[in-house]
C-alpha cells in the first residue's frame, strides 16, 4: 500500500529535522499530519471489531505511541529517508488493537452495570468483582477508578467489604459474601447507613464516565453504552 501522497510535504525530512536537529516546529507539523489520518485510523479499528468510542481511544493511544521522540528516533534509525509515517501510525494502532482484543477475550462479559453493581439497596448475591483478583493490575485500576469517582474512604470500604468473597481458608470463593449488615458491624455504623451509602455509591458509579470506561476496558461489562447515562 502506497502512502507517499497522503501527506503534504516531505515527511521523512520532518522526522529527520526533529530527530537530528531537535526541530520543535517539525515535530508540531508531524503531529498535525498524523491527525489528518484520524478518520482512516478509526475506520481501520472499527473494521477490526473495535466498537465506538473504544476505537477513538485506541487511535489516540496509537498517536501517543507513534509520536514519542524515542519512537520517531527508532524508525528514523531503521528506515532513514524511506521512513513512512502512515505505516508507522498503522503499526502502532495494530499493536493497540491486539492488546485490546486479548484483554476482552480473557474474561466473560457481563450484560450491564446493573449486573455488576446490583439494582437494589444490597450487593448482588454473586458479585462479579472477584474475577479481577487473577490480575493485580486490573484490580488496582478498578478500585482506583472507584475511589476517584466516590472520593470517600467510608464508601470505598463498604463496597470493598461487601464484594469480597472468601471461604474459611481465606481463598476466593462465591460461597461466603459479607452482607451489608455484617459490613456495618465491622465498620461500626448502622445497617441503614450502610444500605444508604451502598445505594448512593453504586448510583454514582453508574453515572461516572471514568468508571464506566474502565469497566469496558478491562472486560467487566459489554453493554454498548445502553446502561450508562
Amino acid at each position: 500500500m502506497q502512502h507517499g501522497n497522503l501527506f503534504s510535504g516531505d515527511v521523512s525530512e520532518l522526522i529527520r529535522a526533529f530527530v537530528v536537529e531537535n526541530d520543535e516546529a517539525a515535530y508540531e507539523q508531524l503531529g498535525r499530519l498524523a491527525l489528518q489520518r484520524t478518520p482512516q485510523l478509526i475506520a481501520y479499528a472499527k473494521g477490526r471489531g473495535v466498537p465506538d468510542p473504544d476505537a477513538e481511544d485506541l487511535v489516540q493511544d496509537a498517536f501517543c505511541d507513534a509520536l514519542k521522540p524515542e519512537s520517531l528516533k527508532a524508525i528514523w534509525q531503521k528506515h532513514g529517508e524511506q521512513v513512512d509515517l502512515d505505516t508507522h501510525l498503522f503499526t502502532k494502532l495494530r499493536g493497540r488493537i491486539s492488546t485490546y482484543t486479548r484483554k476482552r477475550q480473557r474474561r466473560p462479559r457481563h450484560l450491564s452495570l446493573d449486573s455488576l453493581l446490583g439494582t437494589r439497596g444490597e450487593p448482588t448475591a454473586e458479585p462479579s468483582l472477584p474475577a479481577l483478583d487473577e490480575e493485580v493490575d486490573s484490580r488496582a485500576l478498578f478500585w482506583q477508578a472507584i475511589y476517584d469517582c466516590l472520593q470517600n474512604d467510608l464508601d470505598l470500604q463498604i463496597l470493598w467489604l461487601a464484594t469480597r468473597t472468601t471461604d474459611d481458608s481465606g481463598t476466593q470463593s462465591q460461597r461466603n459474601c459479607l452482607t451489608l449488615k455484617q459490613v456495618a458491624q465491622m465498620l461500626c455504623i448502622s445497617h441503614d447507613n450502610a444500605r444508604y451509602r451502598w445505594s448512593q455509591a453504586t448510583k454514582k458509579l453508574r453515572n461516572c464516565p471514568k468508571f464506566y470506561r474502565l469497566c469496558l476496558e478491562i472486560g467487566l461489562i459489554d453493554d454498548g453504552g445502553k446502561n450508562h447515562a
